[in-house]
């Protein structure tokens, strides 16, 4: 309530999650000194025992003296978004893993045809390093600058397809 944390000026610190208590207390020391608003994510323990994470902006608040009397902030609740941020940051690394671990050369070319991401499996088949193969676009791949048997606006509305070409290996050769 309202009156507990008037009452307890320490209720604040008790309640940030032990993980991260320390970190939160070196940057409120470091605001205090400098004068510069506080603002930082942490986790809090609510009453109840949950985990929630917040987003604490908070100005110091001068007295008639111009010396520090209290802050004067906000704590939003930004749990959802960082359990969204957690779920795609797995997302991500269950992706990458599985790119990297497969079998097969993998490209990945944004709709204008430029190479945004590439396997090792397909950087050793064409002879490729990675930092190479992204700087192309992908019709440099295809034998002659051929043009893919699909079209991006197709595959912007979601609809994909098979093309079978010859891919063009770095010292000109083809991969049938």
């Amino acid at each position: 309530t309202a009156a507990e944390w008037k009452n307890d000026p320490d209720l604040w610190m008790r309640i940030i999650h032990p993980d991260d208590r320390q970190r939160v207390q070196e940057e409120h020391n470091r605001t205090l000194l400098s004068g510069e608003s506080f603002n930082a994510e942490y986790r809090m323990i609510t009453k109840d025992n949950r985990i929630v994470w917040v987003h604490d902006l908070a100005t110091q608040i001068m007295d008639e003296n111009n010396s520090p009397s209290h802050w004067q902030g906000i704590l939003i609740d930004v749990t959802k978004q960082k359990f969204t941020e957690e779920q795609i940051q797995t997302s991500e690394a269950q992706y990458r893993t599985v790119v990297e671990h497969a079998s097969d050369g993998i490209i990945v070319a944004d709709l204008s045809g430029k190479i945004v991401e590439a396997n090792q499996q397909i950087c050793s088949l064409l002879g490729f390093s990675r930092t190479d193969l992204i700087k192309l676009h992908f019709d440099d791949l295809f034998e002659n600058n051929g043009k893919p048997d699909w079209d991006t606006n197709e595959i912007a509305r979601g609809r994909t397809g098979v093309a079978e070409k010859s891919l063009r290996r770095k010292d000109g050769t083809l991969v049938l």
